[in-house]
């Protein structure tokens, strides 16, 4: 028996359905190349997300618009507030010790602090309707890429936002963020058990 490619195997085992699996795993075996095997794979998780959002087109996409508008508020209302406590305490006049000495968080914390909040907000997503089926997840993510890719382009061109060079935009933020949402949303997902989601 031919060692089955294990990523792929597992990928397919959790968003699309057993019977899809089988039959490429039936045909992989019969003598169906790795490459062909990753590529039915893509394809059918891709076909199944489809699928189960012409079932389920409402209940996807509350889902997806609470977890992007949780991401923008708290982004917009705290995620700055919080990274800069320093200077927050210090305009206020309630402590002015963290401020004058130093004991800040630096610039680059920014980027971790926004890949956990995204990760929340695809936990938030997929607890939404936790009753559906994993590709929910998925979509969530790739809206997380099109969002952070579409936000890369706008600070390219903005004049007054000097954005990512041309052979980052893509490779620094959105891969690694939807990668942050998918981790949030399949954890989300963990606690339902297999039998009680939605799979017509």
């Amino acid at each position: 028996m031919r060692q089955r490619p294990t990523l792929a195997t597992t990928l397919l085992e959790y968003f699309a359905t057993p019977s899809v699996c089988g039959d490429l795993l039936e045909s992989f075996q019969d003598g169906q190349s790795r490459w062909w095997f990753w590529r039915q794979a893509a394809g059918s998780i891709g076909a199944q997300m489809f699928a189960d959002f012409r079932a389920h087109p409402v209940l996807m996409t509350r889902a997806i618009v609470v977890g992007v508008s949780f991401t923008w508020a708290f982004a917009r209302f705290a995620l700055f507030d919080l990274l800069h406590y320093d200077h927050l305490l210090f305009s206020t006049g309630l402590i002015r010790w963290f401020y004058l000495n130093g004991y800040g968080f630096p610039e680059w914390s920014v980027w971790p602090a926004t890949a956990l909040l995204i990760a929340a907000s695809g936990w938030i997503a997929a607890r939404t309707h936790p009753q559906l089926r994993p590709t929910l997840v998925l979509a969530y993510a790739l809206i997380v890429v099109c969002l952070t890719f579409g936000f890369d382009v706008w600070r390219l061109f903005h004049p007054l936002r000097p954005g990512l060079p041309v052979y980052l935009i893509g490779v620094r933020e959105s891969v690694p963020f939807a990668i942050a949402a998918l981790v949030g949303g399949i954890v989300g997902l963990k606690h339902p058990r297999r039998s009680e989601r939605v799979y017509d």
